[in-house]
């Protein structure tokens, strides 16, 4: 006897069928079989370190906003509070466990400053897991706000200080100059108003301008 196979049936088979070979096609097996990331930051002040990867076993420190942990190990515990769809756990510092879902994994890449940089400016990604900016090219100059891994800023050029032989990107940022402007006490001076922050290129402190070794130009982006 022959089975009921209606057209509708038949079209729902096919679809799955095709579903798959597109989904074959995607390797997302690489995906899922992902390294386990070498270094964390912790995205947040107070973030628990167990002795194992459960919330209800002894709890042997905390981690501090933007702690950088050697990640070993990633293991499955309980689920995130809220978070029915992640049970992973990373095994830090060798010591013990902290829940993924605080955790941002980071990578520490240095890279070789450019200094080819249009005149139109380009586009970096933060390469280190977070570094701060400074309100000129000068480690001594007052602290900008902070860039996080894998980030993307607009460089518009590469500035050399060579009393300290220090080299940084300026970035433009039209958001930060508006908080800037907002955040002061008195009637904000006009003429004083600035859209640039720099970045070490090295591996020393971001700001309005940032430290060349700590981005990777658009070149790496685009490739």
């Amino acid at each position: 006897m022959l089975p009921n196979f209606s057209r509708r049936d038949f079209l729902k088979a096919s679809s799955a069928g095709l579903l798959g070979l597109f989904l074959t096609d995607l390797r997302l097996e690489h995906v899922f079989a992902a390294e386990t990331p070498k270094q964390g930051r912790s995205t947040m002040s107070g973030i628990d370190l167990f002795s194992e990867p459960f919330f209800n076993a002894k709890k042997i420190s905390m981690l501090r906003r933007d702690e950088i942990v050697d990640i070993s190990s990633e293991v499955q515990g309980d689920y995130g509070y809220g978070n029915p769809f992640n049970s992973t756990w990373y095994q830090v510092n060798g010591e013990g466990y902290v829940y993924s879902g605080a955790v941002q994994p980071v990578e520490t890449l240095h890279q070789k400053p450019i200094f080819d940089i249009p005149e139109i400016g380009v586009l970096g990604e933060i390469s280190v897991p977070f570094s701060d900016t400074r309100r000129a090219s000068s480690v001594f100059a007052d602290r900008g706000y902070r860039v996080y891994y894998a980030t993307i800023h607009w460089i518009m050029k590469t500035v050399v200080n060579r009393d300290e032989k220090s080299m940084w990107y300026q970035i433009y940022d039209r958001q930060a100059k508006e908080h800037l402007s907002q955040g002061t006490k008195r009637p904000y001076d006009q003429s004083r108003r600035r859209n640039r922050e720099y970045v070490p290129s090295t591996r020393r402190s971001l700001g309005v301008v940032l430290y060349g070794e700590r981005c990777r130009s658009a070149r790496h982006l685009l490739a």
